[in-house]
Parts: C-alpha cells; sequence; structure tokens
C-alpha cells in the first residue's frame, strides 16, 4: 500500500510560468501562478523575466517573501 503525499501547506512553490510580449517586442508582462493560488506579475524585458524565473528555481521553487 503507497503512502499518499500530503502537499505541505507552509511551503508556496511555483506551478506555471508565462511572459507575454508587448508589440515592440522587447518588454512585455512576465505571469508566475503558485501553489496557494495566488498570482505575480511584473513588466520586464525578457532578460528580466528569466533572470526571475532561474532565481526563483535556484530557490527551490518557493515564492519569494
Amino acid at each position: 500500500m503507497q503512502k499518499k503525499l500530503q502537499p505541505n501547506a507552509s511551503r508556496v512553490v511555483l506551478v506555471k510560468w508565462r511572459f507575454k510580449p508587448r508589440e515592440d517586442g522587447e518588454h512585455g508582462t512576465a505571469k508566475m501562478w503558485w501553489s496557494d493560488g495566488s498570482k505575480s506579475e511584473i513588466e520586464a524585458t525578457y532578460l528580466d523575466a528569466v533572470r526571475g524565473l532561474s532565481a526563483v528555481q535556484d530557490s527551490g521553487g518557493e515564492k519569494p517573501a
């Protein structure tokens, strides 16, 4: 019999990440969806958005405070 894993309520992790460019092609909106149901949005260049995603991944995918 396998033990069912319970989610850790104190740990909020990244579920999904998307970048939608504006018409100028360089800037856009980066969105991050979290396991607690919240969403974060930032206006940034694509490279800055990827750097932010990389920082989240380096922290184990946990939501920054």
